[in-house]
């Protein structure tokens, strides 16, 4: 292997050590970082003059990274490409590689390497000699100059496009954009680019002969470049001294002018520069002759040529020439000067030789690019075309497999709907089954509360008619009795106790009697004004022979007030509210009775003491209930409480006369 091939190797392995993954099987970011490195590496290579193996290095890393998704990464390789086949003067290459990079950085939408790769196209077309093409290009990164962008350097575009111009002939552009890089230079915090302003300024005083201008310009720039760093001044300083001792020369200031060439000689043993080296005796050459120093200026002039001759470069050979040929005329060399002219001449003729071949090498070039152009631009409209049947295809795929979906979405929802159908079906039909066992199980039950009401019916037919006739001739066979026989105390004691539990049976029986008339509604009101006092009277008259044995005291509040009700219905009313006072009191004891008129509403209020065994049984019995429908009926309400001291409130409230106590009156008074 050749030591090209070891190099190469060799940074392609500090690459593959210095990133964790391998191209084939790396992410996005990982593959960018190593396709940078190697533009990194080949960069550095061609800045040591070692292009052949920064050429192999890059076609090397774009073999492999070529499929890869990188876009970052493959614009750095191809524009470090097309910079190094432009070196090697390759400038088909160089443009086809710098193109592609610009297509790559158009699709990233990335200013910087916009900016840099329309750059570097400017300078290749220019050249190629394509000085309209290189126009475009640099007028292009001008819009990518912006403060956002502190990178893209404007004043570069400034100097290409008037080196552009000043090659097309155009001097009012190649003036205003020298001025514009002269304005950026002198703007700019970068000393170079200072350095560079002052010297474009000095070189268009001079072209201006404005001589002392151009001195003072030159002079600034010496201040400058004394601020660079020492390894970059040797090159900076020997060309600042020597346009100095010309412009001196052009002011026929000769001692200024010897010693910034001897200066400048100084600077060039550091810089060691064979160019610079015959530039600086060119100048020293006409120097000396415009002393009068004849021998020295010609000595001085074929050094000059002897160097400019080792540089191998024809721009280099013909001013040289054209110097010492004019020297030898004016001092009479007259067959030094015709063999000089020999040599100009045929130096002349190889540089048209080689223009004309470059020209029509650049035209080849140019018309191969096209073609080349032609081909890729052929090779994408097929590649859109196969994309876009592509993506008709995926389309159509794509429309189908939705049909798809979409069919068998509807079959679910159809097989959904029927099975929801059937389950509302079944549910229905057991429903309805439920109903009609529902319906004839209601329908036994009223047949059974049918035959349960007529049991209930004939039961108080019997209370109303077998069992209350006895009660009453017992009743009345008792009375008889006790009129017409003579009894003991004893005798008489024990009559009064059946008496009074014969009553309470007679009692007892009547309220069952209009309890079923009122749960069946066959109770008819009959409406009258009555006295309070009467009904209370009648009642203390019924129950005389119980207050007497219980020995009660009966404490009423007498009203004149008459109630709006049915006399029946109230007998009953205050009968078993008086019974329940006089059979739960203790002997002994007293029952408060009170009649209360309050607005609309009259009210009356038993109040006795009962033992708390008793006090269940009071709010329970058959009395009370009875008592509570019939009060219903007079739209009024019945309540029943334990006071303070074991003592037992029954209050009855049913308003005085109102509207359907008057329309109920109506109704049985039309009976």
């Amino acid at each position: 292997m050749t030591r090209n091939c070891w190099v190469i190797l060799g940074i392609i392995l500090i690459i593959h050590v210095c990133c964790p993954a391998w191209v084939g099987a790396q992410p996005a970011d990982s593959l960018t970082t190593r396709l940078l490195a190697y533009a990194d590496s080949a960069k550095r290579l061609r800045d040591t003059n070692r292009d052949t193996e920064a050429f192999a290095l890059l076609r090397a890393a774009l073999h492999n990274a070529r499929h890869q998704s990188s876009k970052r990464g493959l614009v750095s390789l191809y524009f470090q490409l097309g910079l190094s086949e432009r070196k090697r003067n390759q400038y088909e290459a160089g443009t086809l590689a710098l193109l592609q990079a610009n297509r790559l950085a158009r699709q990233l939408n990335d200013t910087v390497q916009l900016f840099r790769v329309g750059y570097a196209l400017g300078m290749v077309y220019n050249d190629q000699g394509l000085y309209t093409e290189s126009a475009r290009h640099c007028h292009a990164t001008f819009g990518y100059c912006t403060p956002a962008y502190p990178k893209n350097d404007s004043l570069r575009v400034s100097i290409m496009l008037a080196s552009i111009y000043r090659n097309m002939g155009n001097k009012a552009l190649y003036q205003q954009y020298l001025d514009l890089a002269i304005h950026l230079g002198r703007r700019s915090k970068n000393l170079l680019e200072q350095l560079f302003a002052e010297f474009q300024q000095g070189t268009r005083w001079e072209e201006e002969g404005k001589y002392q201008a151009a001195l003072n310009t030159r002079q600034h720039a010496m201040q400058l470049i004394r601020r660079l760093p020492t390894a970059d001044q040797a090159e900076y300083m020997t060309n600042n001294l020597t346009g100095l001792a010309r412009m001196y020369r052009k002011l026929r200031q000769w001692q200024p002018a010897e010693n910034a060439l001897k200066e400048a000689l100084q600077w060039e043993l550091r810089y060691r520069s064979v160019a610079t080296q015959a530039l600086v005796y060119t100048e020293l050459a006409y120097l000396q002759a415009d002393q009068g120093r004849q021998q020295a200026a010609l000595q001085t002039g074929a050094q000059a040529l002897l160097l400019a001759r080792k540089t191998n470069r024809p721009d280099l050979v013909q001013p040289a020439l054209e110097g010492l040929l004019q020297l030898q005329k004016k001092y009479g060399r007259f067959e030094d000067a015709l063999s000089t002219t020999q040599e100009l001449h045929k130096l002349t003729d190889s540089l048209a030789t080689v223009a004309k071949m470059k020209a029509v090498a650049q035209v080849e070039a140019r018309y191969k690019v096209a073609a080349k152009e032609g081909t890729i631009q052929l090779l994408r409209q097929e590649a859109r075309i196969k994309q876009l049947e592509a993506e008709t295809r995926q389309r159509e795929l794509a429309t189908v497999r939705r049909q798809q979906y979409g069919f068998i979405g509807l079959t679910i929802v159809l097989l959904t709907g029927l099975g929801v159908i059937g389950y509302l079906f079944f549910r229905t039909r057991r429903l309805q089954r439920q109903a009609e066992e529902q319906g004839q199980l209601l329908a036994m039950q009223a047949d059974e509360l049918q035959q349960i009401n007529a049991t209930k019916d004939r039961l108080f037919a019997i209370i109303g008619h077998d069992l209350r006739s006895p009660v009453t001739n017992l009743q009345f066979a008792l009375g008889e009795l006790a009129l017409y026989a003579t009894h003991t105390p004893a005798q008489a004691s024990l009559m009064g106790q059946v008496s009074d539990q014969i009553g309470h049976l007679g009692r007892l029986i009547n309220n069952l009697l209009y309890w079923s008339l009122a749960q069946q509604g066959m109770l008819r009101d009959r409406m009258e004004w009555l006295c309070p006092d009467s009904l209370l009277s009648d009642c203390q008259t019924l129950f005389a022979d119980r207050i007497q044995r219980r020995k009660l005291t009966i404490a009423t509040v007498e009203t004149a007030d008459e109630i709006w009700a049915d006399e029946v219905q109230m007998q009953i009313i205050i009968r078993n509210l008086f019974d329940n006072a006089t059979k739960f009191s203790p002997v002994g004891s007293t029952i408060f009775v009170n009649w209360e008129r309050s607005g609309a509403t009259y009210s009356v209020t038993f109040i006795n003491t009962v033992d708390e065994s008793h006090s269940a049984a009071a709010g329970s019995n058959l009395g009370l209930n009875v008592v509570d429908e019939l009060v219903k009926r007079h739209n009024g309400s019945m309540t029943a409480q334990i006071l303070p001291d074991k003592q037992w409130q029954t209050r009855i409230v049913w308003p005085l006369l109102n509207e359907e106590l008057l329309r109920k009156t109506t109704i049985v008074e039309m009976a």
